[in-house]
């Protein structure tokens, strides 16, 4: 467990910076910043939720950072160490907290760019997928393109 006067966002920033009542908590592995993708928002949200939420003994903390813009870190009291180590284990085990949260952010970010993605580009997709570009008309996402690519990940 990475505790908080240890933590450095980058080689570059130092360690425990700031909090200097909160040096002993442990920093959860699952942080976020402007750049995250959809995996790393979603476990952010789990681990959260696995910890119950914000309180006496779960804090979310957000600082500006030169390089990602912003990162927000939730750290944990040490008297819920298990609790932590149980999320760091399940993140060993599967890379995603919430494999359901996690799919449906990457389809609510491709239905919102298919909704609003240029009718040319929508139909030049469907070619390249070898789909009728009359499919490209069509509110839904045709089955046969990645959404992935429209997630953009």
């Amino acid at each position: 467990m990475q505790r908080y006067r240890d933590f450095k966002p980058t080689i570059y920033d130092p360690a425990g910076y700031h909090l200097d009542d909160r040096q002993d908590w442990i920093v959860c592995p699952t942080g976020r910043n402007r750049d995250s993708n959809h995996a790393e928002e979603s476990n952010f949200h789990a681990a959260l939720s696995i910890l119950g939420g914000e309180s006496d003994t779960v804090e979310i903390h957000l600082f500006g950072h030169w390089s990602c813009g912003w990162l927000e870190i939730i750290l944990v009291h040490p008297s819920r160490e298990s609790e932590v180590t149980n999320i760091q284990g399940r993140l060993d085990n599967c890379s995603i907290l919430d494999e359901e949260d996690y799919y449906n952010r990457q389809w609510e970010s491709a239905y919102e760019t298919w909704d609003t993605m240029p009718l040319k580009y929508r139909i030049k997709l469907c070619g390249e997928k070898g789909i009728s570009i009359f499919a490209a008309r069509h509110a839904r996402i045709p089955k046969d393109i990645d959404i992935e690519i429209l997630a953009g990940e």
